[in-house]
């Protein structure tokens, strides 16, 4: 029991490494975003030798971590809705001599316009790094999420008949930051940040 979670720990901490090691270097790395029928093909290459592993198997890894039930981002709308749709995104790869290109296809149109839209922003993790991280991606115009409710959310107890309102992980206090309260995207916020990146006002 305890290995098979390690293991998808393990996965997911491998993935994430690759990923930060292609932020942090970002100014090294070159990426072209073509729009094709139904999706995108991306040319991602590098000018430093150390770093063309990384680049050609990180699209990969990421693949398989996904397919093999792991998330990524969980916070961020379109990465979000992207995992719960991989099932329907067709990714091939091909091998360049400085990097790689990636060809990543749907036959939903949701889902294609989902594509692009996680392809634009790992254009903006190349030219900006780090500080494009922490920022949500939106989702693409007209698209509808699933009628799901989101992993960050919980609904308080109410006996009074009416419809409970949504409260916040980040309502509550972080023992470690008794002064700082957290939503459940992990990232630490000021008491006063009411509502994070991806939550929705509740009532006050």
């Amino acid at each position: 029991h305890g290995g098979k979670h390690a293991g998808k720990k393990s996965g997911h901490m491998e993935v994430m490494q690759g990923a930060h090691t292609l932020v942090n270097n970002h100014s090294s790395i070159t990426r072209k975003v073509i729009e094709i029928p139904a999706g995108v093909r991306t040319i991602t290459t590098t000018d430093n030798p150390e770093l063309v592993a990384v680049v050609q198997g990180h699209p990969r890894e990421m693949d398989q971590h996904l397919k093999n039930g792991g998330h990524v981002r969980k916070w961020d709308p379109v990465f979000a809705e992207l995992v719960n749709h991989h099932d329907k995104v067709k990714m091939t790869y091909k091998n360049l001599e400085n990097g790689i290109e990636v060809t990543s296809t749907s036959e939903d149109k949701d889902v294609t316009a989902l594509i692009r839209a996680h392809a634009k922003k790992v254009s903006e993790f190349v030219k900006r790094g780090r500080g494009a991280m922490h920022e949500p991606t939106p989702l693409p115009d007209g698209y509808t999420p699933d009628k799901t409710e989101a992993p960050h959310q919980h609904h308080e107890k109410n006996n009074s008949g009416e419809q409970p309102r949504k409260t916040y992980r980040h309502e509550r206090f972080n023992r470690r930051w008794p002064t700082r309260a957290r939503c459940s995207s992990m990232f630490v916020r000021p008491l006063n940040f009411k509502v994070c990146t991806v939550c929705t006002p509740f009532p006050q």
